[in-house]
């Protein structure tokens, strides 16, 4: 968090559609367009910034402050005004009953400072983390720490944040760091600013990577670090993601107290299992003053985050919240080549209201609607497409806050799902979600608070067969021991309250070892400190498993069959619902409740294919389908008679046709006509009784 972060904020968050911004710029929704890059820059390995310099910068040990968030408190205002308007409307909690567990007890403290506001204390944590095959790392505004997979502190796995990624020349501060595992080449990867902090006259993005698959030992001998020169532009909210070949990294443009641009640099990684660091390394910029970032909507791109991509994929994807009814997407290819593709609707989002605490008038600060972090995986529900899962905190019901998530499946730039993680008595906040390792189930983790609940870490698992959009009940993971109330809780104005930073982010990945886990770091308060914490969780098996037969045999058009679904099997809870599919276009229109079975004559012949959906009393459904051969039936005797009796009519016309053909006699042509038009009338009526009568 830098000094004039807020400031920067609040000119965004009134702004919310300024969509004659960069007109020039914009282009239509669902127009994918390639988008021009701004330069190429040059990253200079930090050894290199320092042989520069007479003198090495110093450690910041000033706490990082911010100013002027009262424009903000302003439009949380309006907000809540608004909110208190239709505080009456219903909503339905997503939460049903547990889907997860703490896996094998990893619930520990993480980073805290260890008593009051020592030098060096920085608010707000910036807290996250990532897990690795051997090791858990997480990374603060504050310091780096790394742990083994029991989530013990490894000997020396904690260093201050400054001295892990070195500060360049004519800076003092470094903050909002990210770090990342990487499958593609079994690498560390880790990104945070550098700055002035007095005036951000001087910035720098940090980045490097570990030489090898270990996080250790820290400093040059284990990680090539790099500085990359943004000028006087300080590149707040930076943001780290990658796909197979590239690292991406994002951030928000500042100058002063403008917004120059969102900005996407790419870098390409280092070849699998080079543990040397290059003399330099080039990244393309994206997006400047002028040429900014635009979306979908016309308006300026704010904060996009690159997707921590956790399996393989040759496309890197970057999204961003475009308030107040889309979310943004962006796709890397090779080039490096950075592509727009479109904004996506979803239900329109406010900015959320603060988080009142107990026995204080100190607010939590909530953030203000944008996009924390993204985890990308492949999901095999949607043909093995690659996948985004991202997160924000929006405004909720009763002028709560509560935490939104999608999944949006990136090549066919659409919203697989969506769902809100809720309270109904307090507010929900802080989020931070990642699919497990089979890309299907996911962990959201998140804070909980209100006028009666100090701040507490909570999490919620969706197994794959759950309802789309829904998560099971909240794990309590860890609760604080009093109300937050460090230095940054002073209010901008005497009227205005006081609003305590939080956050601003959490951290969560999944577990490369393990298809159904992800680990986690949350934030949660000491009073004047803000502790972390760190845990693993695992997402249930179980659930149903739909099974569907055909009772009736053989099955002819036209008759009763009858469809099975009782053989259906819940190993955890019981099934309740059973809904069918029998017109094949995809919506379970027939529901028989809890009767396992349905009679149903289909009137055509030829192949039909017919589904099954059980849902179980947690919430979570199964699928089963079955290709049902409709043959014609055999015919009745009322169909064998009506038959009959329409092939006599059909001879008796065609004889008189005959006849009538070879007689001479004017008289007897007379007769002969009357008595077939007679019979014809007859032939027509038959046919439609032999329809009738054979129809199936």
């Amino acid at each position: 968090m830098a000094l004039t972060r807020i400031a920067r904020r609040s000119l965004l968050v009134l702004a919310v559609a300024p969509a004659a911004a960069a007109a020039t710029a914009a282009t239509a929704v669902g127009s994918p367009h390639a988008v021009p890059p701004a330069a190429t820059l040059v990253a200079r390995p930090v050894a290199e910034l320092h042989a520069a310099s007479a003198s090495p910068a110093r450690r910041r040990v000033a706490p990082i402050r911010y100013a002027h968030p009262s424009r903000v408190l302003r439009a949380k205002r309006a907000q809540l005004r608004f909110r208190r308007a239709r505080k009456h409307t219903r909503h339905r909690a997503s939460h049903i009953r547990f889907r997860g567990t703490v896996f094998q007890g990893l619930n520990a403290s993480g980073f805290a400072f260890t008593t009051g506001n020592p030098p060096g204390y920085a608010t707000p944590s910036d807290t996250t983390g990532a897990i690795g095959p051997s090791n858990y790392v997480q990374f603060t505004n504050g310091d780096l720490a790394v742990y083994d997979r029991s989530l013990a502190l490894v000997s020396g796995g904690q260093t201050p944040i400054e001295s892990f990624v070195g500060l360049p020349p004519g800076t003092d501060a470094a903050g909002d760091p990210q770090i990342q595992w990487d499958p593609a080449t079994s690498r560390w990867y880790y990104l945070a600013y550098a700055t002035k902090s007095s005036d951000n006259s001087v910035n720098y993005l940090m980045f490097g990577w570990s030489k090898t698959g270990s996080p250790l030992p820290l400093g040059d001998t284990g990680w090539c670090r790099f500085g990359l020169s943004t000028g006087q532009v300080f590149p707040d909210f930076p943001k780290l993601g990658h796909d197979n070949s590239q690292v991406i990294l994002g951030a928000n443009g500042f100058q002063g107290i403008d917004q120059v641009s969102a900005l996407i640099f790419v870098v390409p990684k280092p070849a699998n299992g080079d543990t040397s660091c290059p003399s330099s390394t080039v990244a393309t910029q994206f997006g400047s003053a002028a040429h900014p970032l635009i979306t979908g909507n016309g308006g300026l791109a704010d904060s996009p985050v690159p997707a921590n991509t956790a399996d393989s994929s040759p496309t890197g994807y970057v999204v961003a919240a475009d308030a107040p009814d889309a979310i943004m997407l962006w796709h890397v290819s090779s080039g490096p080549r950075l592509t727009a593709d479109r904004d996506i609707p979803v239900p329109s989002y406010l900015i959320p209201s603060n988080v009142p605490q107990p026995g204080t008038s100190n607010l939590i600060d909530t953030l203000d609607g944008r996009l924390t972090q993204a985890v990308a995986h492949a999901d095999p529900a949607v043909g093995s497409r690659e996948a985004v899962w991202t997160q924000h905190t929006i405004a909720g019901p009763g002028g709560r806050s509560v935490v939104r998530w999608y999944e949006v499946v990136a090549p066919t730039v659409s919203i697989r799902q969506r769902g809100t993680v809720s309270d109904p008595a307090n507010f929900v906040f802080n989020g931070g979600i990642s699919p497990a390792g089979d890309g299907r189930s996911a962990v959201i983790v998140y804070n909980a608070g209100g006028p009666g609940l100090r701040p507490a870490v909570r999490a919620s698992a969706r197994r794959a067969a759950a309802s789309l959009g829904t998560v099971g009940s909240p794990l309590a993971i860890a609760s604080s021991t009093s109300s937050f109330h460090d230095f940054s809780c002073s209010p901008p104005t005497p009227k205005d309250p006081p609003i305590c930073r939080w956050g601003d982010y959490a951290g969560a990945s999944p577990d490369p070892n393990g298809s159904h886990v992800v680990w986690a770091t949350e934030q949660y308060s000491a009073g004047t400190r803000w502790l972390t914490r760190n845990f693993a969780i695992q997402v249930l098996a179980g659930g149903p498993t739909a099974r569907l037969s055909v009772a009736t045999s053989p099955t002819f058009g036209g008759r009763p069959i009858k469809l099975d679904g009782s053989a259906s099997t819940d190993s955890l809870a019981a099934i309740t619902s059973y809904a069918w599919d029998l017109d094949g276009n995809g919506t379970f229109e027939t529901k028989t409740g809890g009767t396992p079975s349905v009679t149903h004559t289909f009137h055509l012949v030829g192949k039909r294919r017919v589904r099954l959906r059980v849902i179980d009393a947690n919430g979570d459904a199964s699928d089963a389908a079955v290709t049902l051969t409709l043959a014609k039936p055999p015919p009745t005797a009322k169909c064998k008679a009506a038959t009959k009796k329409r092939k006599q009519l059909a001879a008796a016309v065609s004889k008189l046709k005959r006849r009538l053909k070879s007689t001479t006699s004017s008289s007897t042509r007379r007769r002969l006509s009357s008595e077939l038009a007679g019979k014809r009338a007859q032939l027509r009526k038959a046919r439609a009784a032999e329809t009738k009568a054979c129809r199936i």
